[in-house]
């Protein structure tokens, strides 16, 4: 299994704002990448994405094209390994290689999710598990120095997914409360990583500051990925 790639989808989540991506539509389309194999298989995996009509009603999708997804992660990534964690043995690791990811993003009101599938990425989860519980479920991370750095205080409290067609899934409810030039500004995101046969499966809500994503929604969301990638390994 891809270890540093599961570790390190949640953060590749956060760039997605960052790819030049235009106009909103269903996640069965395709963008033109490439020679003519890569694209095939490239769209075998994005039909595992979910589309408009299997996600909760109100949302849109917005495919990413593949090929950036790796490149906006490690952009993120590298930002991250900058930050001092504690405790240290939290800190991010590793570099994404997207290794055929497909991405998709959905918006609804404030709120977005956002889902990768991974081939070739199923196995275990423990490492995961191990970054977010335990001394690893409060850590802090500081980035900068001096005056201009930024603190955050990040929770992660397990939420329940057993009722799923997943080899193996686990979420999470983080909660981090920032702190920059004295104001303090604290945000929710809800995390899902899954084992599906040979895919990877991952799942990420948020919302705006202050709005925080609603739980439901998410286990709706992560439960649905997960089967249309299970009924496709059949």
């Amino acid at each position: 299994m891809h270890t540093s790639l599961f570790r390190v989808t949640a953060i590749s989540v956060s760039a997605v704002a960052a790819i030049g991506v235009t106009g909103c539509g269903d996640s069965g389309s395709q963008p033109d990448t490439g020679e003519s194999a890569e694209q095939s298989a490239s769209a075998e995996v994005n039909a595992l994405l979910l589309t408009t009509d299997e996600l909760p009603a109100g949302f849109r999708t917005m495919p990413i094209p593949a090929g950036q997804v790796a490149q906006a992660a490690n952009s993120v990534l590298d930002v991250a390994k900058g930050a001092t964690i504690s405790p240290a043995e939290c800190a991010a690791t590793g570099t994404a290689d997207d290794s055929g990811m497909v991405m998709l993003m959905a918006v609804s009101g404030s709120t977005t999710v956002t889902e990768t599938v991974t081939p070739g990425g199923g196995g275990s989860l423990d490492d995961v598990r191990a970054s977010r519980t335990g001394q690893c479920a409060n850590v802090t991370a500081t980035i900068g120095n001096g005056g201009g750095a930024a603190e955050s205080r990040i929770t992660s409290d397990p939420i329940d997914l057993s009722d799923t067609a997943a080899d193996d899934v686990f979420a999470v409810e983080q909660t981090s409360t920032s702190t920059f030039n004295g104001r303090e500004v604290a945000s929710t995101t809800l995390l899902a990583w899954a084992s599906v046969g040979d895919y990877a499966v991952t799942v990420t809500s948020a919302g705006a500051v202050a709005d925080d994503p609603d739980v439901n929604t998410f286990r709706q969301t992560v439960t649905s990925a997960i089967d249309k990638v299970a009924a496709a390994s059949r």
